[in-house]
């Protein structure tokens, strides 16, 4: 059995051809709203507020439906004391940065550098201990609970710039909202509909 849509009536666009849409205006992108999602894709600011939350012991919490954190007020059970945390994101915050991540740099390379962190974060445990708050035999022996988290951290934020690939989806990003961009307001075309069947 046929089926088809009622004959076109005088007036009425005809259903076999495309018909237009209003494109509504949240799927264009201005200039500056281009530039902010690249900077959203590259920003490692909440990365690097997460790791330093977590040093501080505070606890994640959903707050008016969004993510934040419950500033632990207790310091007794804190691993490493403010000076500790501070050097810590010294040594991190050279490495967690968009520079870093928009590069081109080897599997092995990442490994390296990688490695050469944790040298550095596992020589500032063992030589400034009780400066930076390590100074009870329990800390000490738990020190790894913080190297290996920060050290996977890391890893993975490195592996965005592993063969460049950040910098290629930067550009595919850039690529697909400039189709937005050009892309006339007045409408678009979507040929399946008014299509009949048979």
């Amino acid at each position: 059995m046929d089926f088809k849509f009622p004959n076109q009536q005088p007036g009425q666009p005809d259903s076999n051809q495309a018909q237009q849409f209003p494109v509504p205006q949240t799927l264009s992108f201005r200039d500056d709203q281009k530039d902010d999602l690249i900077r959203f894709q590259l920003d490692l600011t909440k990365t690097k507020s997460d790791i330093r939350h977590w040093l501080r012991g505070d606890e994640p919490i959903v707050k008016d439906g969004k993510e934040d954190w419950s500033v632990n007020k207790n310091t007794t059970y804190q691993v490493l004391n403010n000076f500790g945390i501070r050097e810590v994101m010294r040594i991190i915050n050279m490495y967690l940065t968009k520079d870093v991540i928009m590069g081109s740099i080897s599997e092995p390379m990442i490994n390296r550098m990688t490695q050469d962190i944790a040298y550095e974060l596992n020589g500032l445990f063992f030589s400034k201990h009780d400066e930076i708050g390590l100074d009870t035999p329990s800390k000490k022996k738990n020190y790894t609970t913080i190297l290996v988290p920060i050290m996977h951290i890391i890893y993975i934020t490195l592996g965005r710039a592993k063969d460049g690939e950040e910098r290629k989806g930067v550009t595919e990003t850039r690529n697909i909202v400039e189709s937005y961009v050009n892309t006339p307001q007045s409408g678009v075309k979507i040929p399946f509909l008014g299509r009949r069947f048979k």
